[in-house]
């Protein structure tokens, strides 16, 4: 009796969950085979298609902003909220282990950032104590290092460094020690 009803409730659930789910751009509907595509939103980020024996998920992108156009959302950072350097031909981001003003500890000042390309970014320790060793800089997404396509290298020694970012692009890095506590950002360059 028991199996019945759990069989019944799954069958209503799945079958509400596929009428309730077209407006927030996933979708369930049979099928034999598999198969996945990929699809953008309108300068925005890209959604994505499967279809499989279960059925079929669709995933939305979710849509830009202007002036962004080609910049992605990475490291907790938005290319639309990112602090406005274009224009300046050198930047300073800023890391620390402690507070600095209103720059929480365990942070890069400013963390996202856009600029123009040509621009040369130096990332300085606040403190004579906020050095590579302590906090090592890392080019990568998500406390995952990728050198591919970034200009920023790793650095594990000394307290200041500078990258020039000739080409247009999104450019993640973070600490290697402290990503976990949100120690990432990401340089936008237009």
């Amino acid at each position: 009796m028991h199996s019945k009803i759990v069989i019944g409730f799954a069958l209503a659930f799945a079958l509400g969950a596929a009428a309730c789910s077209s407006d927030n751009g996933s979708s369930s509907s049979s099928s034999g085979t598999t198969s996945a595509s990929t699809t953008t939103g309108t300068t925005g980020t890209t959604g994505t298609t499967t279809t499989g024996s279960t059925g079929t998920t669709t995933t939305g992108g979710s849509g830009g902003s202007s002036g962004t156009s080609g910049l992605t959302a990475v490291n907790g950072c938005d290319p639309a909220t990112a602090t406005d350097m274009t224009g300046h031909s050198t930047v300073t981001i800023s890391y620390s282990s402690s507070a600095q003003g209103s720059t929480p500890a365990f942070s890069y000042s400013p963390a996202c950032v856009k600029v123009s390309a040509g621009t040369s970014v130096t990332f300085q320790g606040a403190t004579a104590a906020d050095t590579f060793a302590v906090h090592p800089l890392t080019p990568g997404t998500n406390c995952v290092a990728d050198t591919t396509n970034n200009p920023i290298t790793a650095q594990s020694s000394g307290a200041s460094t500078s990258f020039t970012f000739a080409n247009a692009g999104t450019f993640p890095y973070f600490c290697a020690v402290h990503c976990s506590v949100g120690m990432k950002g990401a340089v936008y360059v237009q």
